[in-house]
């Protein structure tokens, strides 16, 4: 069974979910965890055609690449918080980078992809309250 989902959202969008199982220890109170896609856990090297595939995609985006900065990030932190108080999930490990966040989500009621959708959300809806999305130009009246 699964106790927590690890996830690693790109600021593009994509994502990656990992269920991660484990034992907590008796002794130190230390979780042993395993994924259960190993695949996750090399590291990625392109071959020269994948980066050329890479490249063909990252120039086919309809909106430029998103690189947060502090204070957007602290701005996504609050936004999660606010999805976590209204949907009472909890997050234990979350780092927000440049490019990408990480979260450690314990296991809800709700599938770990809605929950990934109530967060990304609430991020969003908390930039745009503060004049802080990335992509604020490409806006309609209606902010969408």
């Amino acid at each position: 069974m699964a106790i927590t989902s690890s996830l690693v959202r790109t600021a593009s969008g994509s994502r990656m979910i990992r269920e991660v199982r484990g034992r907590i220890s008796s002794g130190m109170g230390v979780v042993a965890i395993r994924s259960s896609h190993q695949g996750l856990d090399r590291k990625l090297k392109l071959s020269a055609a994948e980066q050329r595939k890479l490249d063909e995609a990252r120039r086919a985006l309809k909106y430029p690449a998103v690189e947060f900065t502090g204070v957007q990030a602290r701005a996504i932190g609050r936004g999660f918080a606010n999805a976590v108080a209204s949907s009472q999930f909890t997050i234990w490990a979350c780092l927000i980078l440049p490019w990408h966040v990480h979260l450690v989500i314990a296991r809800h009621r709700y599938k770990v992809e809605q929950v990934v959708r109530l967060l990304k959300g609430a991020a969003t809806k908390q930039l745009l309250e503060e004049n802080l999305h990335p992509l604020m130009e490409y806006c309609t009246p209606t902010r969408r």
